[in-house]
């Protein structure tokens, strides 16, 4: 992940479990923002450019074999 000081969620705790949900659980914005508003405050904005320009390749590519690890063990 391209860390960005200024960024929400790459200074949160949730960056990988919110790139999780989105990609590979496939929630929306909005669901990402409705679930986590207790916890973050973010906005469709900042969910839009964290996505866009912080995340790389291997982020996408190590949140798939998680999701892989965990469905073997279901």
């Amino acid at each position: 992940m391209r860390f960005e000081p200024h960024c929400k969620i790459c200074k949160s705790d949730y960056a990988k479990a919110l790139l999780y949900l989105h990609h590979c659980q496939k929630y929306s914005y909005r669901q990402l923002i409705k679930r986590d508003r207790h916890v973050l405050s973010i906005n469709e904005y900042n969910l839009s450019t964290h996505f866009h320009r912080h995340v790389e390749q291997s982020d996408i590519d190590e949140v798939e074999q998680l999701k892989l690890q965990w469905s073997k063990t279901s």
